[in-house]
């Protein structure tokens, strides 16, 4: 009983949880006061637990495409970057790139074939892109130069598609691995589908958005782990929807 009372009194002392404690400290001051304080301030606390709660963010996640083992070794793996960090003059992938180019790691070493690193630079040319930080990692498990191929422009899904597809149509690829986060695979598939049509593209998700293990006790309080993972897959049915509108009309 005690694992369990500590591990509920840090959940609501820690980020989120501690904005759903101070919205039930003042929700207590404020009862006897107007009974709409009360209730914004009780909506702003369920509210608050159900966007940063495991089991909310379970029923969310959506089904992810299954990789399909294609029926021979696919030509390429594309990997699509997922952010970067900067700082003390280092430039290194992010937490979901890591996990991308992890799982495009071990796929490679299944066949070894040409590894395409798309991600450019958002915030200007003066900082190295998301493909070339990818790219010093890769090189560092022992991926020879010659199995890698930067795309270094894009810096949205569709710009990913977009310059990806231009690089395999002169490669003469016919089928690649798109390596990616389950939640980012759907919009993904979208553009990468529209600009090479005739091309077979198995997708592989690389890390889901949150945990797929069945209900647990942690799953009912709230956390950052699911906070993030709910931001992620809102982020993602946003974004897929200017995508499927703009093929639709």
């Amino acid at each position: 009983m005690g694992f369990y009372f500590q591990k509920a009194l840090g959940a609501m002392l820690d980020v989120p949880g501690i904005l759903i404690t101070v919205i039930l400290v003042l929700l207590f001051f404020t009862w006897k006061k107007k009974s709409s304080c009360r209730h914004f301030l009780l909506f702003l606390a369920i509210f608050t637990y159900l966007l940063s709660s495991g089991w909310v963010a379970k029923i969310l996640e959506p089904e992810y495409p299954e990789t399909r083992k294609p029926p021979s070794p696919p030509q390429a793996i594309v990997v699509l970057g997922g952010g970067s960090l900067r700082g003390n003059n280092a430039h290194l992938p992010g937490p979901y790139s890591m996990l991308r180019l992890n799982k495009a790691f071990t796929l490679w070493k299944e066949g070894k074939p040409l590894l395409i690193l798309s991600g450019g630079s958002p915030w200007g040319e003066k900082v190295p892109s998301e493909a070339r930080a990818m790219q010093a990692v890769l090189r560092a498990w022992g991926v020879p130069e010659e199995k890698m191929l930067l795309e270094e422009h894009s810096r949205t899904t569709w710009e990913n598609a977009r310059e990806v597809a231009q690089k395999v149509r002169e490669l003469g690829i016919k089928s690649l691995y798109l390596v990616t986060s389950g939640v980012h695979l759907k919009r993904a598939l979208l553009a990468f589908g529209h600009f090479l049509p005739e091309v077979s593209i198995y997708p592989v998700s690389a890390h889901p958005a949150y945990d797929r293990d069945p209900l647990s006790f942690e799953d009912f309080l709230p956390s950052l782990k699911a906070f993030v993972a709910i931001a992620q897959i809102f982020h993602e049915e946003l974004g897929y929807l200017p995508y499927w509108l703009r093929l639709r009309f």
